[in-house]
């Protein structure tokens, strides 16, 4: 659990000093659910 803790502090803390990659790093994860979605669609069809 400590290492779980310390985690979240230091993700509070990157994020309070660069918001600006936190959100881009966010729009990447979305772009890459995004794309695995269609792959899984096309594969579905």
């Amino acid at each position: 659990m400590e290492n779980f803790h310390l985690s979240i502090s230091f993700g509070i803390e990157t994020m309070r000093e660069i918001p600006r990659t936190a959100e881009e790093l966010i729009r990447l994860s979305d772009q890459k659910m995004y794309k695995s979605k269609r792959k899984k669609n096309k594969d579905g069809i």
